[in-house]
């Protein structure tokens, strides 16, 4: 029995306090909507409503600019009463912001009979949103002036009726909310910040971006992008230095509705191994500038590729009368070559190149002409990128050195004070004819000391290059000079 009555007793302790608490909260409720119940309960002779349209601007000269944003309809219910003189009083709060009409401001009075009905839109309400017309508390009038907007919050738009020289109230307070808040400017979703995005040719870069703005209560409708880019005159320069110079000329700017743009082929080419810095900037078409920073995105920037090197270390070998070969080092990531060759000649022109394409790091060049000069250079390809042009190469071919070596009857050759004549002469053996040696790789002897084989000549100022070489009935002395007489012939190619 006792447990039974301490539960009960415990149970009604338990609904006290809950029937307390609604109580209180009741209480609350009607504290504060006491006012308006209290006044939605006169019969006033005027009806009075309010309505807002978003996008809500936190500027207040919005709401005159475009007149369609606030609509206040006033209606006088009773068709027999007597004509009115009207004005009204305008407030605008928030939890900490109070901006109300003042109450020595004497507008135009509004004119109503009985049974009319009034719309006045941002236009007729220019002079109940002049600021000097208005009285501010929690926000200074000079804050607005340099700022130009409200402070971001929850605000109530209310309006009041009042009979123009008396100052009685006409009429219900009529309010509505409004979330006046800035939005987000837009984030870069591709490409990452100092990322070296892939160089192409044609190029075909993609850069987008990710709005913030979408989600929100205060959410402007139709939002354009504003693109600018620019080239960085050096890889140290700062990227926002770049984009906010006055004296830099936008590498390229273009405005959209959509969250991306193609740097392709039809915009001026980038460079490879350049760096770009781009911004967006957000903005509302109407005009009501409802982004932070000015709807300015972060500063992005990037580099367009690597730049693709021409090659470098040139080398010419097998230097002939007719041919030569010409090779180089490839830099990094060259995969094809076009190699331009012409004769050295004065006023030569672009149309005197003859190119050629290839895949190796070598050339071979064949139908040259004997004692030419001749200037080659080299442009490489990586992937579908091409380098500029190497420096200019040159090299000589070889001189035609026949004639010095018709060993006739007329042939004066250097010797030393001995005429004895070799009787034998094998190969890799070697005479001297003209200055320059002769080895020989087959011989034969002939009578009378006379040998005829194949071999080849050295030529020191030109590096001691081989070149082939027959010989005929020659005659050797002791001193391993050929006589004269006999016949050496040389190999043209």
């Amino acid at each position: 029995m006792e447990i039974y009555d301490l539960f009960i007793k415990n149970t009604d302790c338990f609904r006290t306090k809950i029937y307390l608490n609604i109580v209180i909260f009741v209480f609350i409720i009607i504290v504060i909507f006491a006012p308006y119940c209290t006044k939605a309960q006169v019969d006033f002779p005027v009806s009075t409503s309010i309505q807002l349209s978003p996008p809500y601007s936190l500027t207040l000269a919005d709401y005159v600019n475009n007149p369609s944003k606030i609509n206040i309809t006033l209606r006088v219910p009773d068709a027999d009463a007597a004509p009115l003189q009207l004005k009204l009083k305008l407030i605008i709060k928030s939890n900490s912001i109070s901006i109300q009409s003042k109450s020595t401001y004497i507008p135009t009075p509004i004119q109503l009979s009985g049974g009319d009905v009034e719309i006045l839109d941002g236009t007729d309400l220019a002079g109940y949103f002049n600021l000097e017309n208005l009285d501010f508390t929690g926000y200074s009038k000079q804050a607005y002036t340099t700022s130009q907007k409200l402070p971001e919050g929850i605000y109530e738009f209310a309006v009041e009726v009042y009979e123009a020289k008396r100052d009685i109230i006409l009429s219900n307070i009529a309010l509505t909310l409004a979330v006046l808040e800035l939005n987000d400017p837009p984030i870069w979703t591709f490409p990452a910040n100092n990322e070296v995005v892939e160089a192409t040719n044609p190029q075909n870069v993609l850069v987008s971006w990710l709005p913030r703005h979408t989600g929100s209560p205060n959410s402007s409708f139709t939002t354009q992008y504003e693109v600018t880019m620019v080239e960085l005159a050096s890889e140290n320069q700062n990227p926002n230095d770049a984009i906010n110079s006055q004296s830099q000329t936008p590498f390229f700017s273009t405005t959209t509705s959509e969250t991306s743009v193609i740097l392709g082929p039809s915009l001026q080419a980038m460079v490879p191994g350049r760096k770009y810095a781009i911004r967006i900037k957000a903005v509302d078409n109407a005009g009501f500038g409802l982004f932070r920073n000015n709807g300015y995105s972060e500063v992005l920037s990037f580099v367009f590729g690597q730049p693709c090197l021409p090659p470098t270390v040139f080398r010419t070998t097998k230097i002939s009368q007719r041919s030569a070969t010409l090779s180089w080092t490839p830099s990094d990531r060259n995969d094809s070559y076009t190699v331009d060759v012409r004769e050295a000649i004065d006023g030569y022109k672009d149309s005197d190149w003859h190119s050629a394409s290839l895949n190796t790091s070598q050339s071979v060049q064949s139908n040259l002409e004997a004692g030419k000069k001749y200037e080659y250079r080299v442009m490489a390809g990586c992937k579908t990128l091409i380098s500029e042009y190497s420096e200019i190469q040159s090299f000589n071919t070889l001189t035609s050195i026949v004639d010095n070596f018709s060993c006739d009857a007329n042939a004066t050759p250097s010797i030393n004070g001995s005429t004895a004549v070799k009787t034998t002469f094998n190969i890799n053996d070697k005479f001297k004819i003209n200055g320059l040696w002769l080895t020989a790789t087959t011989v034969s002897a002939g009578a009378g000391g006379k040998f005829t084989g194949s071999g080849y000549l050295q030529v020191p100022m030109l590096g001691f290059v081989k070149i082939k070489a027959t010989f005929a009935d020659i005659s050797i002395n002791n001193n391993d000079e050929a006589l004269p007489g006999g016949t050496i012939t040389i190999d043209a190619q």
